[in-house]
């Protein structure tokens, strides 16, 4: 039996990367199931003022969120994404949030996320958090991984440097004049002008990543390629960060905005033994992570 469901904030619209990848793998994950998204509905659309929502809504098995970085602070979006949870509970539709960092919330933000059937965390830290307001939730990597990408541990070109943008407009003017002063490849997500398979061979070249995307930071973990980062609007990148190193090499990594006019780019160091087990071993849990996240979908679906 094919199972029909609708995906919420689709952020392919953004022409960002790292979301297209999350976009895809969600429906490959979700296909692999036998679910079949009937309806995507884009991040630049409140889903509360769409006909075509309600229209696919009342068709669909299972409503599924893709809440991505969008449900911090209790900003106006979080709001509306989060209140999904209680109309899909209040006319009895199954109802998944996946892929998720839940960070600085008011308490109707979680209330609203504990309607959802199935609660699913991108990060350690937002599932501790959602666990202490009383919301049953469970732990996915970010959906970048659900495909691998490389292999880790592998001998890079010494002198292929790459810096990409930032959710900030004025860092991303401060990397991108790095990049000129240093004579370093400046590599955006957005906008990009290359296809997710071409951005992914280019930055699989290079040997270390300056970055204030999470999904940056998502792509390099996956390939195997070394990076800077400076921290995003939320700290989401350093949930990440301790997720599969710990505390001690997040000092590491990090960059102070301070950091970026003055850096030495050969400073950077590659990742060492540890880090590359530690990597090696996120990879192969988020292997049996998705799968069960895929399983009880599917379950749900069709309970």
């Amino acid at each position: 039996m094919l199972i029909k469901a609708i995906l919420v904030n689709d952020t392919r619209a953004e022409m960002h990367v790292g979301c297209i990848s999350v976009i895809n793998n969600i429906t490959d994950l979700l296909a692999s199931w036998g679910i079949e998204i009937i309806y995507y509905h884009p991040v630049t659309k409140r889903w509360d003022e769409s006909d075509d929502f309600l229209s696919a809504f009342n068709e669909a098995d299972v409503v599924i969120l893709n809440a991505e970085g969008s449900i911090h602070s209790s900003n106006g979006r979080a709001i509306v994404l989060s209140e999904l949870g209680s109309f899909c509970k209040e006319n009895n539709k199954k109802s998944v949030i996946l892929n998720g960092t839940y960070y600085n919330n008011n308490d109707l933000v979680y209330k609203n996320i504990s309607c959802f059937d199935l609660v699913y965390s991108r990060d350690m830290y937002s599932l501790n958090n959602l666990t202490k307001k009383g919301v049953d939730a469970k732990f996915s990597p970010d959906m970048t991984f659900y495909k691998n990408l490389g292999a880790i541990g592998k001998e890079r070109n010494q002198t292929s440097f790459f810096t990409t943008d930032s959710v900030f407009s004025d860092i991303s003017s401060k990397l991108e004049n790095f990049c000129s002063d240093k004579n370093v490849n400046w590599f955006p997500m957005t906008n990009s002008g290359l296809s997710l398979e071409s951005y992914i061979s280019t930055l699989a070249d290079a040997s270390v990543v300056i970055t204030g995307r999470f999904h940056a930071v998502c792509f390099c973990l996956n390939i195997g390629v070394p990076f800077a980062f400076l921290e995003s609007n939320t700290p989401k990148i350093s949930f990440l960060m301790k997720d599969v190193f710990g505390d001690k090499y997040l000092k590491k990594r990090v960059l102070n905005e301070v950091d970026v006019i003055g850096i030495a780019i050969d400073a950077l160091p590659a990742f060492d033994k540890h880090e590359n087990e530690c990597i090696i071993s996120y990879k192969k849990r988020a292997f049996f992570q998705f799968r069960e996240l895929g399983k009880n979908i599917h379950d749900l679906s069709v309970s």
